[in-house]
Parts: C-alpha cells; sequence; structure tokens
C-alpha cells in the first residue's frame, strides 16, 4: 500500500498490479497503522487529516471512517497512544481522538517539531528549543532538529536521517 498526492492505492505484491485505490488528501508526513487496521493519514494543506478503515483481507477499498482539519503535519508524523493521536499540526501541538476526530486540546509557542512515547511519557522536540520536555541529549546534536527521535533502551535518543 503507498499513498500518492491524492490518492492510496494497494497493491500485488506478486505482480505491482493495484488491488484498489481511494482517493484521499495527499499525504506528506508517514501514515500511523493504528490497531484494527486503521490507518491515519495527514497533510499539512487544506487537506488535513483521514482516518481510513482498512480491509482486513486486503481486497476491498478502505471506507474513510472521519475527515478534518484538526492535525496537519508537516514534516513529522502523528503519533498513536492510548485511543489518541499526538502530532504538531503545523506548529500547534495536538491532540485528536482517535475514534471520532475531535480536537482534545492544544498547546501554541513550541514552533514545529516531533514527537517519541516512552515509559508511558510524551517526549517532545521542538525546533524552537523552549522549555517543554525538552530532550537535551538530542537538542545537541543539531541546531535545528526536524527528524523524529527514537527510544533506544529507554536509556537515551538517537538521531536518524
Amino acid at each position: 500500500m503507498f499513498i500518492t498526492s491524492g490518492r492510496i492505492k494497494s497493491l500485488n505484491p506478486a505482480d505491482g498490479s493495484v488491488i484498489w485505490e481511494n482517493r484521499v488528501p495527499g499525504a506528506i508526513a508517514m501514515p500511523v497503522l493504528l490497531p484494527d487496521m486503521r490507518l491515519f493519514i495527514s497533510n499539512p494543506d487544506q487537506g488535513g487529516c483521514t482516518m481510513l478503515q482498512l480491509d482486513k483481507a486486503g481486497k476491498a477499498p478502505a471506507d474513510t471512517l472521519w475527515q478534518n482539519k484538526f492535525m496537519r503535519n508537516h514534516f513529522n508524523s502523528s503519533l498513536y497512544h492510548n485511543g489518541a493521536i499526538y502530532g504538531f499540526s503545523n506548529a500547534t501541538l495536538r491532540c485528536i481522538d482517535a475514534e471520532t476526530g475531535k480536537r482534545l486540546w492544544n498547546k501554541r509557542g513550541l514552533g514545529k517539531g516531533s514527537l517519541v512515547e516512552a515509559d508511558g511519557k510524551l517526549f517532545v522536540l521542538s525546533d524552537t528549543f523552549r522549555r517543554w520536555q525538552l530532550l537535551i541529549y538530542v537538542s545537541r546534536l543539531c541546531r535545528k532538529c526536524i527528524f523524529r527521535p527514537s527510544a533506544s533502551r529507554g536509556e537515551r535518543l538517537r538521531k536518524f536521517y
């Protein structure tokens, strides 16, 4: 399965033929696969975000469960944790309900950033390096961090390109 500008397609791995395709707002950030074969996609422009229900057998087109403009990821993907989707909607850290798409809360003033969940906690890395749950180790790696940090044995974060 892959997403192009305006379409999501499921391909036969044996020959590359299209099994099904749906029209969706184009995605910039990596789609997030949720439990029960749901797929969250996001676009920083007018498309906003969409939650799709995928067919478990992979034979039928995806159904759109909800669509709104509450989450518009710019360069980093959202994160799913305990029934909620967390992400930077342009320059606002936002949390939305994964079932309904309803906005739960916003936090402004962090700039754009990335998220990682470890030990039940949400860690935020901001491109403005303002106070929040800043990860000092990662902030020393580059001047403007636009990558998603990842936890390593719960001890530290590493930089990936």
